[in-house]
């Protein structure tokens, strides 16, 4: 992926104006910053992501996914278990999920859990305590308090209309 791309107004072919446009259409090539966004948001791999990541990585991704949904309630799963599970080294898992979400794995784990939260209370199903513990929380306090960090309201005023 190019860091800076050059061009001019006048070029053979298509303006540099109309360049820029497709340019900054294109997920892949201008804005690292929405792929951030949206893959920091997600739960698991869909079309929208598997359009802007390359094969490895979009594998990659869907089986960190996978492995965060089977181990959700795991409050002990941590980068060992983890770069264990899916045969990467350390550093490899690190720079992969910091370049692709923007945030360390470790942050990104816990987005992932209070995403899935914020999915579980949507649906209705579970209260809130047995969110915190099905989503891996040793107390419902902290899970209230990272909820509140991460969306801005509490679980109970998340799920009220």
């Amino acid at each position: 992926m190019p860091d800076l791309i050059i061009s001019d107004v006048v070029m053979p072919g298509v303006s540099g104006y109309e360049f820029c446009r497709a340019v900054k259409d294109d997920l892949q090539l201008s804005n690292c910053e929405k792929i951030r966004n949206i893959l920091s948001h997600k739960t698991k791999t869909d079309q929208s992501v598997e359009k802007i990541l390359s094969p490895h990585d979009n594998a990659l991704m869907t089986e960190l996914y996978k492995l965060m949904e089977t181990e959700l309630s795991n409050s002990e799963l941590n980068i060992n278990k983890i770069t264990d599970i899916l045969k990467i080294s350390r550093t490899k898992l690190y720079y992969k999920i910091k370049g692709l979400t923007g945030i360390n794995p470790n942050t990104f784990f816990k987005t992932y859990k209070l995403n899935r939260a914020a999915e579980l209370i949507a649906e209705g199903k579970m209260n809130v305590s047995e969110i915190a513990d099905y989503t891996g929380f040793s107390t419902l306090s902290h899970f209230s308090a990272s909820f509140k960090k991460q969306f801005g309201v509490s679980p109970s005023e998340y799920s009220s209309p």
